[in-house]
């Protein structure tokens, strides 16, 4: 994961969460941030290092990368640790090989995305990642899915 994945769900950091234990930098020494999430117009709390950690231990990267080009390729709106948390969900109990896995992340995306509740590891009581999608644009994941599925070829999945 890039620093753009996680962390480039923000639009600005706020500086040390109060009682994190902040430094004058702005970085919470904890790890923690203040980031304000646009479509809800609000400010939450979050770990950005927590994020990468976790996506690390999902084990899922392949899977992510493609699913990031995909998503690029057809221009959808889907936060990248969003989507990195949906591909390590659509596959917690399942293991096969990486074109396998991918088609079961779209199966998934197809199936449960749309009525799923992701929430934020680092903040999971206060931030629920899945409430950064409206249900249009969940919708529209959804039927690339499902276009996905449909594709004869890698290529007309991802180019």
């Amino acid at each position: 994961m890039t620093a753009g994945g996680a962390a480039g769900q923000s639009a600005r950091r706020a500086g040390p969460v109060a009682g994190s234990g902040g430094c004058a930098t702005g970085f919470a020494t904890s790890g923690d941030h203040s980031i304000f999430r646009r479509k809800a117009n609000t400010w939450t709390k979050t770990n950005p290092t927590k994020h990468i950690a976790t996506v690390r231990q999902g084990a899922r990267l392949y899977e992510s990368r493609i699913l990031k080009l995909w998503r690029d390729h057809k221009g959808l709106d889907f936060p990248s640790f969003y989507l990195e948390l949906t591909t390590i969900i659509a596959l917690s109990r399942h293991t096969g090989t990486l074109s396998g896995n991918v088609m079961t992340v779209f199966r998934y995306l197809r199936d449960t995305f749309t009525g799923a509740r992701v929430v934020d590891p680092a903040n999971p009581y206060g931030n629920i990642i899945s409430d950064d999608l409206t249900v249009a644009e969940k919708a529209k994941v959804k039927a690339a899915a499902v276009q996905a599925l449909a594709a004869p070829t890698w290529g007309g999945i991802v180019k």
